[in-house]
């Protein structure tokens, strides 16, 4: 029986060990990526600043044979002074929640690559009828940007001009006549003429770009922690997402800002427990272990601009519930299988200039 007990524990130093050696390497890639973008800490007066907090899932996961995995970085967003548009490329911080502010990473959490990952292009239109007065003029203007003589193309157009009113002095009888013979001839005199005819008369519908949609991204995870300590990390993940999507209350406007915007009582103070902060914003990364092991960013993949999370989603439980064991002192005891699902926003719409660099 002293046998058997001495075997479990070795074998239970040996799986410790062995957790404590894989969480170490992927610390080490993780902390790879933060220093390769300079989210390392800086030195200020000899002393190296604390650089974001880190987290994985699988705690291993850089070091699996897929060798594959997302980066989710959480900001701490610093307001600034708000300023013109700078950026040559006509992309970056165009909107107002991006300007004039600054952002750091103060967490960063690496996460397996799910099967699958998907982008959507949307491009918005709507359907706008074309009078034929419009299309006249239209016609005309064409004219007057194509022609070299200014005055011989503005004849044009007043003569258009003269055309269209005459047109519409003609439509306006044509309608009075038409009225007066619906009400001679009952309802529906126009629609029984044109059956009789056979043809009708189709509004002139064109095709309007009215904007681009903002792209939205979802991801799913599922987690089932090998041992206590992963619990225990999966359970911090939850919680940086849960903080990182939800605003807390904020202190008021003030008395000239808050008269400004009508946020408080009649004299613009107040406010206080309705006001809340913006939530932070994040960026998402794919990256990949290079031929050396290095993580590297990969590009074949489209790039995600900085995003909101508006969506999070958390089961507890898979076909049944277990969870690991309380030790003393802990707060209790996490579950061995929890899935999120989340989804994404952009801030920024992306136009062909954010298109060309790889989002």
């Amino acid at each position: 029986m002293a046998n058997v007990t001495r075997t479990r524990q070795s074998l239970s130093q040996v799986r410790a060990s062995g957790a404590a050696k894989t969480a170490q390497r992927h610390t080490t890639a993780n902390e790879q990526i933060s220093s390769a973008q300079g989210l390392d800490g800086k030195k200020v007066n000899g002393q190296r600043l604390a650089g974001p907090q880190l987290l994985s899932y699988p705690i291993d996961n850089a070091d699996t044979q897929q060798g594959h995995y997302v980066i989710f970085q959480i900001h701490a967003i610093s307001n600034g002074k708000f300023t013109k548009i700078t950026d040559s490329s006509g992309f970056k911080k165009r909107s107002f929640a991006l300007r004039g502010k600054s952002k750091s990473v103060a967490t960063q959490i690496a996460l397996y690559m799910p099967a699958e990952v998907s982008v959507q292009y949307k491009s918005n239109y709507e359907d706008i009828e074309i009078g034929a007065t419009a299309e006249k003029l239209a016609g005309r203007l064409a004219d007057f940007n194509s022609s070299k003589e200014f005055w011989g193309a503005a004849a044009a157009i007043g003569g258009g001009a003269v055309d269209a009113a005459k047109g519409m002095a003609k439509r306006s009888v044509s309608t009075a006549v038409s009225g007066a013979a619906n009400i001679v001839g009952g309802q529906g005199l126009k629609e029984a003429i044109m059956l009789t005819e056979g043809k009708v008369v189709t509004k002139k519908m064109e095709m309007l770009f009215t904007g681009v949609a903002r792209r939205k991204f979802s991801f799913t995870f599922a987690f089932i922690p090998k041992s206590f300590q992963e619990a225990q990390q999966i359970e911090q993940i939850v919680q940086a997402f849960k903080l990182a999507m939800l605003p807390r209350y904020a202190e008021s406007f003030g008395a000239v800002v808050g008269a400004v915007i009508g946020a408080g009582d009649s004299t613009g103070a107040g406010g206080e427990g309705r006001t809340m902060s913006i939530p932070t914003t994040m960026d998402i990364k794919y990256f990949f272990n290079s031929e050396n092991g290095a993580p590297k960013e990969n590009e074949y993949i489209n790039k995600i601009s900085t995003c909101y999370l508006t969506d999070l989603d958390v089961k507890y439980g898979g076909d049944r519930y277990t969870a690991y064991a309380p030790r003393d002192g802990d707060k209790g005891a996490p579950p061995q299988n929890t899935t999120i699902a989340m989804s994404f926003e952009e801030v920024e719409i992306i136009t062909q200039e954010a298109a060309a660099q790889g989002y």
